[in-house]
């Protein structure tokens, strides 16, 4: 395992469509405003069954 200042720390932020100018040009406070959690419906997920 590698230790803490060699592990990369980066991670998917999604963000709408028609948010992507203000997440590339807008200040720190606006692009900070397009931080949400994604709601629990969008993602397709659950059990899964291990193999025999």
């Amino acid at each position: 395992m590698l230790p803490p200042e060699k592990q990369d720390k980066r991670s998917i932020i999604p963000i709408e469509r028609g948010d992507v100018d203000q997440w590339l040009a807008g200040t720190v406070e606006e692009a900070q405003e397009l931080l949400k959690l994604t709601p629990v419906d969008v993602f397709d997920a659950g059990p899964i069954t291990a193999p025999a």
